[in-house]
């Protein structure tokens, strides 16, 4: 029973780490700095991080001691979208997203203590942008109380764009040639501003209409929604590094903690808005009464959470020093 308990806590524990992570800031794993971290898809945690140890483990900040000055540009970046029968049967959307755009500065000073390690940088974890648009138009029965197809007409426009700013340096110190620590700090600067529009009409060709033996005036049914939501937001986030190396330096392992940010400040507003208009109910028989609700919220505080998270490296070098295994988990 000892045993069937402790497995079904570990199946327990899997689930709700999965569940939560679920939840977490889209492509949190997948970031990557700098010219080394980026051909080693960051797995620079247990070392050769270069400059950008101050954001995968500070403990490897200027281990060498030499005044560094770094830029990092993301020279080709793609972003493919894609999303099926969005504005109708048949009506996909699909979108590249080419940026350029500096990703990564950094400088290391010099010092007089070679035992100290300090950079200060300033780099982009993360920057999106989506824009889509789709019309649909056809000749449909969409209104059912009229003889014969209408005219439909559908539109849909979304666009999102989020960008996250980090700020700030590190510090690290080497105990012995085997041990090092380091930590930074960052202020993180979050901004989202975020549209979507959705339209729908439905009207008939002619002039008038031929309605229960009656003659009745052409007439647009119209639905259709709208939601603005922009925000900014600014947190402090630290991160603790720890790197042992054995003594011929063919071996380091590395500890990196990411703490969950705190909030500084936050403020952001929302829109929306509902509209209807000449919508005929088929089961009562009669029309719905016509609808204009706008809803606005202004200058409401906001909390975008970053995750705690640990990250373990390790670098192997082979005897002939022609080599390099790298392993990173986090």
């Amino acid at each position: 029973m000892r045993y069937i308990f402790i497995h079904m806590l570990i199946i327990a524990s899997s689930i709700s780490i999965m569940h939560s992570a679920s939840a977490q800031t889209d492509n949190y794993w997948s970031w990557s700095f700098n010219t080394p971290s980026t051909l080693l898809a960051g797995s620079v945690t247990g070392g050769g991080a270069g400059p950008s140890a101050v954001y995968y483990n500070p403990a490897l900040i200027d281990q060498e001691n030499i005044p560094n000055f770094s830029l990092s540009a993301n020279l080709i970046s793609l972003q493919f979208f894609k999303a099926r029968n969005i504005a109708g049967e048949g009506n996909d959307a699909k979108q590249f997203v080419f940026k350029i755009q500096p990703r990564f500065i950094s400088y290391t000073l010099d010092n007089k203590n070679e035992k100290i390690g300090i950079e200060v940088s300033i780099l982009t974890p993360i920057s999106e942008e989506i824009r889509y648009s789709g019309q649909y138009s056809d000749t449909l029965d969409v209104i059912k109380r009229m003889l014969g197809d209408e005219v439909y007409s559908g539109y849909l426009n979304y666009s999102r764009r989020y960008d996250d700013l980090w700020f700030g340096g590190g510090l690290s110190y080497r105990f012995s040639d085997q041990f090092y620590i380091g930590m930074s700090g960052f202020g993180s600067v979050k901004t989202l501003k975020y549209q979507y529009v959705e339209e729908a009409k439905a009207y008939p060709k002619g002039d008038s209409v031929f309605i229960n033996g009656n003659y009745e005036p052409r007439y647009i049914a119209t639905v259709g929604f709208q939601e603005e939501f922009k925000y900014w937001y600014v947190s402090l986030i630290f991160k603790l590094g720890l790197q042992y190396r054995t003594a011929n330096n063919r071996l380091s392992v590395g500890l990196n903690l990411t703490f969950p940010d705190i909030p500084v400040i936050g403020r952001g507003d929302v829109r929306k808005e509902i509209s209807r208009s000449n919508i005929f109910n088929d089961d009562e028989g009669e029309f719905v009464s016509n609808e204009n609700v706008i809803g606005t919220a202004e200058n409401i505080n906001v909390r975008v959470k970053n995750p705690f998270s640990v990250a373990l490296g390790l670098q192997f070098i082979t005897a002939n020093m022609k080599s390099t295994i790298s392993i990173n988990m986090e």
